[in-house]
């Protein structure tokens, strides 16, 4: 582990909810609401069913949900679906000063950890 990760998880450990500006707040949650918004509009593609359909078939673990499709599989799986789900309309939210983009993969495999 690198100081840079250790600094990083000391923050996160130590963070009380009550400390995160509201602004910051506000703004997650748009950024969460718009990444299950591109997440559900990819499920309406012949690809994010295709994506879907061979996570299904698979048969992993019933860890977290894949969503618009109604069935569950691993963490990684699941991370992997709807991460890919939120790419298909690439309507992301987007950070032009960091070129990413935290409405895809990352809410995708953070959504997967917390509901497993």
């Amino acid at each position: 582990m690198t100081e840079y990760t250790k600094q990083l998880a000391r923050f996160c450990s130590s963070l009380d909810y009550k400390a995160i500006p509201g602004q910051v707040v506000e703004k997650t949650k748009w950024v969460i609401l718009d990444g299950l918004g591109t997440i559900l509009g990819g499920t309406r593609f012949d690809v994010g069913k295709a994506i879907a359909k061979y996570a299904q078939a698979l048969r992993d673990r019933a860890e977290a949900t894949v969503l618009g499709f109604g069935f569950k599989s691993s963490t990684r799986n699941t991370a992997f679906v709807n991460g890919s789900l939120s790419e298909i309309l690439e309507m992301q939210d987007g950070y032009t000063k960091g070129g990413i983009h935290p409405s895809d993969g990352t809410i995708s495999a953070a959504l997967a950890i917390a509901e497993w």
